[in-house]
């Protein structure tokens, strides 16, 4: 291996060495299942079963490749790179994310060869949700949200409808702190652009270069879903935050699509969750309108079933926030009794789904959490 100055093994040459060592076909297979599974070799036999990794230099030489360029200036480049990607193809890559195949033929000239060619790359990228393709994009083939900045600002928040919090609860010494497990945010951008029409439709947004009111940064997205509707996804370090953008036309047709973006946002969120083994489940919550520094959030009913409250209880007086606010109680609509029905049968509402938290952040923007339910 050292003589050839290869990180990788051929299926063939895997296949020599096995029956070199008496194996039969089968246990060479299970032999290889095995290395893989303790991280000893990469082998994805669903997608490149003739390549072995033997170590992962290929890989991360490709991605740092990728991100170096959008973070070195060009003139500084030559240094870390033989052959120089094109104006376009830089300027595509920072501003909106997007590539294709070919840059990769260029920034990995001395990384790829015969048995490892940059469509083996795009294959390994696509399946482990680190980029997603894209249709009819004159700019690129491929998207790699990791590839784009940071946003410098943020515009107001709608207030027509709140932005829902979506925070993970983690319990560090004892203190619980907010905070979203590393590498979840891009790969929620990667699952949320790979629904297909069926299922949400989701897309790209305006180039915000045109429309400053969108974002297309690696910690804030907007999109287009369901074909005539605007989210944006923004990562606020301790929780990630869902702004809806939709016009009045219909209440009723508004609340529908709101539910539906939730939904589809918790899905997404439980199956990026599951591919990173993020063992703590999150929360969604709110803002207190009365408390900057307090959230309300969704109770988890399989847990418990007593509690029917629905206000914050950290405020005095106490906030009826999904009762009586519907650009709060849109999220949750489907869950909730009508106002009308609350306020004429004079009951307590039963919507046994929320808890009131109080967040103090850290200098680091790491929140911590203290319960405020007895």
């Amino acid at each position: 291996m050292k003589a050839k100055k290869r990180s990788f093994l051929t299926k063939k040459e895997a296949t020599k060495i096995g029956e070199f060592l008496g194996l039969n076909e089968s246990e060479i297979e299970g032999a290889l299942q095995y290395l893989h599974n303790v991280t000893i070799i990469l082998h994805f036999h669903e997608i490149l079963p003739n390549i072995i990794f033997v170590d992962p230099e290929p890989i991360l030489d490709v991605l740092s490749h990728l991100i170096a360029i959008t973070y070195v200036h060009r003139s500084d480049s030559t240094k870390l790179l033989s052959s120089q990607p094109s104006w376009n193809e830089t300027y595509y890559l920072t501003k909106l994310g997007l590539f294709k195949e070919g840059l990769l033929k260029v920034i990995g000239k001395q990384i790829f060869n015969d048995d490892f060619q940059p469509s083996h790359m795009i294959t390994l990228l696509k399946y482990l949700h680190i980029i997603v393709e894209v249709k009819n994009r004159k700019e690129g083939d491929y998207f790699f949200p990791c590839a784009l900045p940071s946003y410098d600002k943020l515009n107001p928040a709608p207030t027509e409808i709140q932005p829902l919090l979506i925070a993970w609860e983690i319990d560090d010494s004892g203190t619980k702190t907010l905070a979203i497990p590393q590498g979840l945010f891009p790969l929620i951008i990667v699952h949320l652009l790979e629904k297909k029409k069926d299922e949400a439709y989701v897309d790209f947004s305006p180039d915000p270069s045109l429309d400053n009111k969108f974002y297309r940064y690696h910690d804030a997205m907007s999109l287009c879903v369901y074909e005539k509707y605007y989210i944006d996804i923004i990562n606020r370090l301790t929780h990630i935050e869902i702004h809806f953008r939709g016009y009045k036309k219909s209440c009723l047709e508004i609340r529908k699509v709101v539910i539906k973006v939730r939904d589809l946002v918790r899905k997404v969120i439980k199956r990026s969750s599951k591919i990173l083994k993020v063992e703590k489940d999150n929360i969604f919550a709110f803002k207190c309108p009365k408390n900057e520094n307090c959230i309300v959030q969704e109770k988890d009913n399989s847990k418990d079933k007593s509690s029917t409250g629905t206000r914050c209880h950290n405020c005095h007086p106490q906030c009826d926030v999904l009762d009586i606010d519907d650009s709060y109680r849109c999220w949750f609509s489907d869950q909730l009794p009508s106002p009308m029905t609350h306020k004429a049968t004079g009951a307590s509402s039963a919507q046994p789904h929320q808890d009131s938290t109080t967040v103090n952040p850290d200098s680091d923007g790491a929140g911590q959490l203290s319960e405020t339910i007895p």
